[in-house]
């Protein structure tokens, strides 16, 4: 694995996307590579979930592979993870991806229940093909972690249709236990996670919202009273479901020159990253977009950072503190790692930044043990290996 530092690099400052980047020539520091692990190429990893001295590495057709970072169950450390077990989900009729029969594991979340106290459940998404943007496949797969050594596949969730529908990201919200997940041209949907969970969750639905007539969600995230949603097609949206049924409270069709991706929303101000497999309009992924919320929560946009020799602005992620936010990049020379300072969250100012070869395609920050640390995950293909690095990004907070 070839881990690139730039010494000198240029700062996109944060400017409109209606001209050129503003750079200016400054020396950028390079977080500090804590350790590789590598990840078998069978497609290779996707996200990652971080909780409780463990890290879930969603490893596609290898399925979900869950480390030992600081847990103490098999004696690991973030320096020197040591795996403490691995499953392969169910492929539910998707089709077959290379090495394995469509699992597709693409991202999880272990949800912790505060009603009661249990720590039993992890729900993994399945991210089977896709045509952008008319359809995609894959389902929701619980999985029992009661014994995280012998993990066991219990439930599942399929979203119903004539045109099939496919889950990406998702979140929780746990108090309430709803999981709402993004369903790509499915558009949302809120389920009831409370009880035992078994078998077809279909009957655990609370209602689905498409946030326009032809939609493509990416992400969604909770905070406050509102659901946010990045739609690829049309930007991003406030969302809120009350009674049980979901209402757009503001946003969409604000974002069309690009296609939009992940999202992280912060106290008063949200940012958007885009995405460039296939550029939109002949315009590259290349943007992370910064939106200003209201004293509603409705998000407008006022700014966007530009970063030039990349083809997509993949995850973009902050810190609980609201202090930092990372983005990973792809495509292009300059795929890897971009830390900044939300000293003043309206121009994030760049203060930590590394190349890796192939680029990353997802990014998540996590605080262990006094420690901030970057969970990121190398894009698989020659001559990139697929491999999780972690980044020690602790002295870059301000």
């Amino acid at each position: 694995m070839r881990v690139v530092a730039l010494s000198a690099i240029l700062l996109l400052t944060a400017c409109k996307d209606n001209g050129p980047p503003v750079v200016d020539p400054v020396t950028i520091p390079a977080p500090a590579l804590v350790t590789t692990v590598p990840i078998p190429a069978n497609y290779g990893v996707h996200d990652t979930f971080i909780r409780d001295g463990l890290v879930f590495v969603c490893a596609w057709n290898t399925g979900v592979i869950i480390y030992d970072i600081g847990n103490g169950i098999v004696g690991g450390t973030v320096a020197s993870p040591k795996e403490v077990s691995r499953l392969v989900t169910a492929n539910n009729g998707v089709p077959a991806g290379a090495g394995s029969a469509g699992a597709y594991v693409h991202n999880a979340w272990w949800f912790h229940n505060p009603v009661t106290s249990e720590k039993k459940y992890l729900f993994i998404g399945q991210e089977g093909p896709a045509t952008i943007p008319t359809q995609t496949t894959g389902d929701i797969h619980v999985v029992d972690v009661s014994n995280l050594a012998a993990p066991v596949e219990v439930a599942f969730y399929h979203m119903s249709g004539t045109t099939p529908q496919g889950v990406h990201n998702f979140w929780m919200d746990e108090p309430a236990q709803i999981l709402y997940a993004a369903y790509y041209n499915g558009g949302v949907v809120a389920l009831n996670v409370s009880g035992t969970l078994t078998g077809d969750l279909a009957t655990r639905e609370i209602h689905r919202f498409k946030p326009a007539p032809t939609t493509f969600v990416w992400g969604v995230q909770l905070s406050g009273v509102s659901l946010y949603a990045t739609d690829m097609l049309n930007g991003l949206s406030q969302l809120r479901l009350t009674g049980g049924t979901f209402s757009l409270i503001s946003g969409g069709s604000n974002v069309t020159e690009r296609y939009s991706a992940d999202l992280w929303v912060g106290t008063s101000f949200a940012y958007t990253s885009t995405w460039g497999g296939s550029p939109r309009n002949g315009i590259l992924g290349n943007a992370l977009k910064i939106w200003r919320l209201d004293a509603t929560g409705a998000p407008m946009l006022t700014d966007s950072i530009v970063i030039d020799s990349v083809s997509t602005v993949s995850d973009v992620k902050g810190s609980t503190d609201g202090k930092l936010l990372i983005a990973s990049t792809e495509g292009g020379p300059r795929g890897g790692l971009w830390v900044y300072s939300l000293t003043n969250p309206a121009k994030p100012t760049l203060v930590a930044r590394v190349s890796v070869q192939g680029g990353l395609h997802t990014a998540k920050i996590a605080d262990i043990a006094g420690k901030r640390y970057v969970f990121a995950a190398k894009n698989p293909g020659t001559p990139s290996a697929p491999a999780l690095l972690i980044y020690d990004v602790t002295a870059f907070a301000p």
